[in-house]
């Protein structure tokens, strides 16, 4: 029983660690995307002036 407990335990936790590692590296994607979008735009801007 016990030994089952802990098994379990031990998956959900690698689980929340997965799901953790998921959302950094989705919320860096944003973030770079975003950094990206603002350059093209400032470039983009200053060929039109």
């Amino acid at each position: 029983m016990l030994l089952q407990l802990q098994r379990l335990y031990h998956n959900v936790t690698s689980f929340q660690v997965i799901k953790l590692s998921i959302h950094t590296i989705f919320y860096h994607h944003l973030i770079v995307q975003r950094k990206i979008l603002s350059v093209q735009y400032v470039l983009f801007r200053h060929n039109t002036i």
